[in-house]
């Protein structure tokens, strides 16, 4: 859990999977722990990360 690169790519999949606020949380936690995270989110392909730009939205605080 204390792994910022493990929770980052985890939280991406967990909000595809369908368990956004689980995903997202996991998201903010990487970010916490290594800000840089927050920079790559923007540029992650659609089709390595279809769950970024919804997570990216929610973090500036859009809607999901």
């Amino acid at each position: 859990p204390g792994n910022h690169e493990l929770l980052f790519w985890a939280g991406l999949g967990t909000a595809q999977a369908g368990d956004f606020e689980a995903g997202l949380a996991r998201v903010r936690a990487a970010i916490e722990l290594q800000p840089a995270w927050r920079a790559l989110l923007p540029r992650l392909p659609a089709d390595l990360a279809p769950s970024a730009p919804a997570v990216l939205a929610k973090l500036d605080g859009g809607g999901a």
